[in-house]
């Protein structure tokens, strides 16, 4: 993971457009019990995009961000490409201390390195908000860690990497994102809308069919410069949480006709991350610094400290940096005592009598599609058992698994009547990517508030991905609420375990095209922001997949989704929490 020094930022300013841009700002995203912790401001149009990148003035994230997410910014403006990061001038030195001879270590020890940022005039950087990752690869690649990083904010940074096996490696330092590149992606992403996705609700009552405009904010609707009243809007707010979401009303249909959510993509923010020419591979994106190093790690007789057994209270709610590493392509977590749950046997001992739980996103829905086979469970014939004996949902129709055409997001169940196991699937709320009708897409805080909870209930959740390319405060607020359903469930079911798995790293560089999440330097800021909101609700796990997927060889490019090798190690830390012993 990555830790910042202190940010020493005095002065911003905000380009605030008003609502004459068009756009009706739905005044009810703030009537709720958390208006007064809120500092909301946002860009009135994609066409501001053009306009912030013109504000010459440092950014800055908004107040209710800035408390809980702190990476430095730039401290002068960016005017010329000569001013960014320059890979080909910087560089990284390993430093003496604990090394026997040059670049030889003992396991046991800890390799410190120090990495100096800068310009493509050779000039050394004076601020900083690069993102940098630093790994150390044995030769088959099989066995790797990840390094801590410390942003001095002084245009150098200092890494550490505790050496848990021996052998020969290579150190390599690649440089993600210069720091000039991060700034375009917090001002792109600081839109009223989310930049490069339109949502159409598509609402059909078996004789019409009409497609109109979704989103949590709006178009307004004028005539002659007048407004025309909200009652133009379908309002799907969610009534607990005040959690905006509208369409545009259709004429001949009504607003509980909608039977499915499109999204298209466009190039409002992509066109001028790619313009600026921050975001060109081997050149300024995922670039080496200097030459890989030849480190040799010689056996050590200093033992690793015991760890503490995977049960929640008894370990620390934040894993340490780095959270774990690769031995032999097996994730051995420096956080708890993992177990090796691989066999079938072993699955159907620990799934006895568990009740599993699924909140999310598609990569907690790949922990569904991993689990059902190995625990031997059977998908339920009827979908409809989610909805009315979980949700309470009284769905009125009657829902059959059919894989061939079920779309992604509909709720699942599976069981294991033998071993009284059950598993479930849901997704989150709205805005989600992958289509669906809204009962598809049952908020995380109602899943959370219908459950019975106690002994023998696991709940594991993540939310993210789908609200990347949002203003990082929807991201907040919807984690606060989930927040305060997680506490509300423990105080009155506190036997369950519940989890919240972080993010993961991605590699979709193609700013232009890939418009569903831009930079994985997105889901750093939403995985750090997660880690803060939960980090004092006792008795949660939070899960670190973000040090498993940044270290591991087996990461799928342009894809979000894992691949099952990592998934496996993923669900070892999970299932060393479900079954301790």
């Amino acid at each position: 993971m990555w830790a910042s020094g202190r940010n020493t930022r005095k002065h911003f300013v905000l380009l605030v457009f008003l609502a004459s841009s068009g756009y009706l700002f739905i005044e009810q995203f703030y009537k709720n019990e958390y208006t007064h912790n809120w500092d909301v401001i946002f860009y009135d149009s994609f066409d501001a995009i053009a306009e912030i990148l013109k504000d010459t003035s440092t950014f800055r994230e908004k107040p209710s961000v800035e408390k809980i997410f702190s990476w430095p910014a730039l401290t002068q403006p960016y005017k010329h490409p000569d001013d960014a990061t320059d890979p080909k001038f910087s560089y990284f030195e390993v430093l003496p201390e604990n090394q026997l001879v040059k670049n030889q270590f003992q396991q046991g020890n800890t390799l410190q390195l120090t990495i100096v940022a800068k310009n493509a005039r050779n000039e050394r950087k004076r601020y900083g908000g690069d993102f940098f990752r630093v790994k150390l690869v044995t030769d088959n690649g099989a066995t790797r860690e990840l390094a801590q990083i410390i942003d001095n904010n002084n245009g150098t940074y200092s890494a550490r990497l505790p050496l848990y096996f021996s052998g020969v490696a290579e150190l390599t330092v690649t440089l993600i994102h210069p720091s000039e590149a991060i700034d375009l992606l917090r001002r792109v992403t600081s839109t009223k809308k989310s930049p490069g996705l339109i949502f159409t609700g598509v609402f059909d009552n078996g004789e019409f069919v009409e497609h109109k405009e979704c989103n949590m904010w709006l178009e307004s609707l004028k005539t002659d410069g007048v407004s025309l009243p909200d009652q133009r809007f379908c309002d799907f707010t969610h009534e607990k949480t005040k959690e905006p979401w509208f369409c545009k009303k259709p004429v001949n249909v009504d607003c509980n006709s909608q039977k499915d959510l499109t999204i298209q993509r466009n190039i409002d923010a992509g066109y001028y991350l790619d313009k600026s020419g921050l975001f060109t591979r081997g050149k300024n994106l995922r670039v080496l610094i200097g030459e890989p190093t030849r480190i040799v790690i010689l056996p050590g007789t200093a033992r690793l400290p015991s760890l503490p057994r995977c049960i929640a209270n008894e370990v620390s709610f934040t894993p340490p940096s780095p959270s774990g590493y690769f031995l032999n392509d097996v994730w051995q977590s420096t956080h708890c005592a993992i177990r090796s749950i691989n066999s079938n046997s072993d699955h159907i001992d620990c799934l006895k009598d568990k009740r599993v739980y699924l909140f999310g996103d598609s990569t907690i829905r790949q922990w569904y599609s991993y689990y059902v086979p190995f625990g031997h469970l059977n998908k339920l014939g009827q979908l409809r058992i989610y909805f009315e004996s979980i949700l309470g949902i009284n769905t009125g129709v009657n829902l059959y698994e059919k894989d061939a055409t079920k779309t992604v997001w509909e709720p699942r169940s599976a069981e294991n009547k033998v071993i009284n196991t059950s598993i479930h699937f849901a997704a989150h709320g709205p805005p989600l990517q992958n289509g669906g009708d809204m009962q598809s897409m049952p908020y995380i805080v109602d899943s959370l508030d219908n459950l019975e909870g106690g002994p023998g209930t696991v709940v594991a959740m993540t939310i993210g991905f789908h609200l990347l390319l949002y203003d990082p405060t929807v991201y907040v607020r919807r984690l606060y609420t989930i927040r305060d359903a997680v506490v509300r469930l423990l105080e009155r079911s506190p036997g369950t375990l519940v989890v919240f798995k972080g993010l993961n790293t991605y590699e979709m560089d193609d700013v232009l095209h890939s418009q569903c999440c831009l930079s994985e330097w997105l889901a750093l800021r939403y995985e750090t922001i997660a880690r803060t909101i939960f980090k004092e609700v006792k008795g949660l796990v939070y899960i670190d997949t973000w040090d498993i997927s940044a270290s591991t060889q087996y990461m799928v490019k342009d894809s979000l989704h894992p691949d099952n090798r990592v998934i496996e190690n993923e669900m070892q830390v999970f299932l060393s929490f479900v079954c301790p012993s």
